[in-house]
């Protein structure tokens, strides 16, 4: 497999003795930089030309480097609600895949709250650097429709959305509530 050399707009002058830095072949040994004039045909002492060089290349280089493409992260949104029997169901919201654009709050070191239902969303709705498994807020969620018993769709729904806006922020994922996924869909 060939290898790729980075490209350099050298020489930049019409100086006679000017080379291109990629031009140049490997020396026996040393520098094949290592030369008593530099890439833009100056005369010059050998390691100020490799370091002249280096500098050139290592700018080169960086303006040519791709740029890291930050990976999306995916949040599993689920939907709480009361089924016809005025059951408690926990259904799938989908999927919210996405790059983030916001710190990321969940550090991977989870406490084990102490706090339920209600208790526990206000914490965490309060102290960003409160970490508990996702899991755990949705319980609480859980919990905190059977304790309020919301009459209305639209309350349910409201404190639904808080609370998949708030796991998704916590992921780094800045999204509008109406872009939340209808339960059983995938952003």
């Amino acid at each position: 497999m060939p290898t790729t050399l980075i490209k350099t707009p050298t020489p930049r002058n019409k100086n006679e003795g000017g080379y291109n830095l990629e031009a140049v072949k490997p020396a026996e040994h040393g520098s094949r930089y290592a030369t008593r004039q530099n890439f833009e045909g100056h005369p010059t002492r050998p390691e100020a030309s490799v370091a002249q060089a280096y500098a050139e290349l290592v700018r080169a280089r960086i303006e040519q480097q791709k740029p890291l493409a930050p990976q999306p992260k995916i949040v599993e949104l689920h939907f709480i609600s009361r089924d016809q029997a005025s059951q408690i169901v926990r259904v799938s919201r989908g999927k919210v895949k996405q790059v983030p654009t916001l710190a990321v709050t969940r550090s991977g070191r989870f406490t084990k709250p102490k706090e339920a239902s209600t208790q526990l969303l206000d914490r965490l709705f309060l102290e960003p650097e409160l970490d508990v498994r996702d899991e755990a807020i949705w319980d609480a969620l859980e919990e905190a429709i059977k304790e309020l018993a919301p009459r209305d769709g639209n309350t349910i729904r409201s404190l639904n959305d808080s609370v998949a806006l708030l796991v998704c922020s916590r992921a780094g994922i800045k999204i509008d509530r109406s872009e939340l996924p209808s339960p059983g869909r995938e952003h």
